[in-house]
Parts: structure tokens; C-alpha cells; sequence
């Protein structure tokens, strides 16, 4: 079985990556267009470097369920999670860093006490499918 969630995209998520790089592009072209070339230059490649690493680190984002192997992918970072390791999920709000557009979450901890914070758009189908995999997962939504 392969099951593919997508990650929820909160809008205000959305406008904290995208507000300042949009602001600093209008800025910089302003500089340009009033002829102040170099520094409008210099800030439009700056901007547009910090614009590619937003991109890259952030999407695609979704959650792969392939068999008993969750396969989290965040822009260029791709990590795997065998769910027989997982001990409990819990849906949760939250800012803690994560391969997540959503401040709606769900905590993965594993039986060692590490955690993974994900953000599936249907939070409660997810758990119930790696519950369905993984019958001693314990949830608290």
C-alpha cells in the first residue's frame, strides 16, 4: 500500500516565507527603475538566493506511507521512518522546526522518545493509517 498526504499550507505560514522576499524583489526593482542600478541589482540576487533556499527547503512537502516505511520530503530533504518504531502520535499546534507548512501537526515519537513533526492536510486519516500498520501506536486526538 502507498499513500500520499500532502502537507497543510497555512496562509499565514505562507506569508512569513513569502512577504519579505516579495517586499524585497519590489524594492529592489524600485531601486532600479529610480537608477539605483548597483545596489538594486545586488539586493534583487540577494533576495532571489534567499527565495531559491525558501523553495528548496520547503517544497514539495508531503508524507508517503509505502508499506511499513513513512517517507517524509521537504524540498531537497528526504527522510524515512519505519513505523513499527513509532510509539505514539499526537495531534498537536504547534512552532517547534519541522518538515511542516502548517502550525496543525501531528508528533511522531519513536520508541526511544525522538520525535518528527509532520503536517498532513487530513491529520486524522493519517494517524488512523500508521495505526492500521502499526496496531500498538497510541494517539491522542
Amino acid at each position: 500500500m502507498k499513500q500520499t498526504y500532502p502537507s497543510r499550507k497555512d496562509p499565514l505560514i505562507i506569508a512569513l516565507l513569502g512577504g519579505p522576499v516579495l517586499l524585497l524583489l519590489g524594492y529592489a526593482v524600485y531601486l532600479i527603475a529610480t537608477g539605483e542600478t548597483s545596489p538594486g541589482i545586488i539586493l534583487f540576487l540577494s533576495t532571489a538566493l534567499v527565495a531559491a533556499l525558501i523553495v528548496a527547503f520547503a517544497w514539495p512537502c508531503y508524507y508517503t506511507i509505502n508499506g511499513r516505511i513513512l517517507e517524509i520530503r521537504a524540498g531537497l530533504i528526504k527522510d524515512r521512518i519505519d513505523i513499527a518504531h513509532i510509539k505514539t502520535a499526537t495531534k498537536e499546534w504547534g512552532t517547534t522546526a519541522a518538515p511542516a507548512l502548517s502550525f496543525h501537526r501531528v508528533r511522531l515519537t519513536n520508541r526511544v522518545g525522538l520525535d518528527k513533526v509532520v503536517s498532513p492536510v487530513d491529520r486524522d486519516g493519517f494517524i488512523e493509517t500508521i495505526q492500521q500498520i502499526q496496531r500498538t501506536i497510541q494517539s491522542s486526538r
